[in-house]
């Protein structure tokens, strides 16, 4: 259930992220990580921690984004995930240009456009590239950011060519259907994460008041408990008048303690277990059994 609830998480932040609500998107990602980091696997911790770098990308906040794109490359690396690591890369170098780190900026374009360019990736060498250029121009190195820029106008030219106009409004209109599919799938999901809130809640006050049952029944048998007590010690008080009486009383008395007493020891056993029960089942049944006796 934790897994599916991340799944939802990550999947409204991209929503919210795309609509252009940062912090909100910031809020789920960040539940979602939480969660993966427990369960979750590589690919998983490695996507959300990007996404969260480029939140505070977008904020202007490169100091706080750099962590962010630094794990999720380490944890490409090691998936061997090449699309990602050219992604985290491409980012890390645009982080690094707006903290004036240059050589760090250098080095992480040129790390994306030696992935892309070995794995034969053009959508990411495209990026590459373009990021690349800004780079390399930030730094002074117009002839290189002129290089890189024209190399990713010549893959997109040769991208657009593979597809016709007609192809590409069919691809366009199934996207945008999709989205609209998966984006009420998803506020569907935000629902029903809300309604196992309010579930868990009614859990909470149902065994709440189960507890509070449960004690009363144990004051109730202590007080009959001491007013037996208090009823014995007043027997002994009787007048020598009535005192063979008293003592078949006492007799009595004696017999009836002898019967309650192993009920009441099994209601005050299965009180104590009711009360440290784990889950629904195993309070029925201790609470058939307190019945019982």
């Amino acid at each position: 259930m934790f897994f599916s609830i991340a799944e939802v998480s990550n999947n409204l932040g991209n929503i919210y992220l795309s609509k252009g609500y940062q912090l909100k998107a910031l809020f789920y990602y960040s539940t979602a990580l939480e969660v993966f980091r427990r369960i979750g696997s590589i690919y998983d911790i490695s996507s959300v921690l990007n996404n969260i770098g480029v939140i505070y990308q977008q904020r202007n906040q490169h100091n706080k984004s750099k962590p962010y794109f630094l794990e999720s490359l380490s944890l490409d690396i090691a998936a061997k995930d090449y699309k990602a690591q050219a992604l985290a890369a491409s980012n890390l170098s645009l982080v690094y240009d707006k903290i004036n780190k240059k050589d760090s900026a250098v080095y992480y374009a040129d790390m994306a456009i030696a992935i892309t360019t070995a794995q034969d990736l053009l959508h990411e060498q495209i990026e590459a590239y373009t990021n690349a250029a800004v780079v390399y121009k930030n730094t002074g190195n117009n002839a290189k950011a002129k290089t890189y820029h024209e190399k990713a106008e010549t893959l997109k030219n040769k991208i657009n060519s593979s597809y016709t106009h007609t192809a590409v409004n069919n691809l366009q209109g199934k996207y945008e259907a999709e989205k609209k599919e998966i984006t009420l799938k998803l506020l569907a999901k935000d629902n029903e994460i809300k309604q196992l809130k309010i579930n868990e809640q009614k859990k909470t006050i149902a065994n709440r008041n189960i507890i509070i049952i449960l004690g009363t029944t144990v004051l109730f048998f202590m007080a009959l408990a001491i007013e037996l007590f208090i009823y014995l010690l007043g027997a002994k008080k009787a007048t020598k008048e009535i005192e063979l009486n008293n003592t078949a009383k006492t007799n009595l008395l004696n017999k009836i303690n002898h019967e309650l007493r192993t009920p009441l020891n099994s209601i005050l056993g299965m009180t104590q277990l009711a009360v440290e029960s784990k889950n629904y089942n195993e309070l029925k049944e201790y609470l058939l059994n307190e019945k019982i006796s």
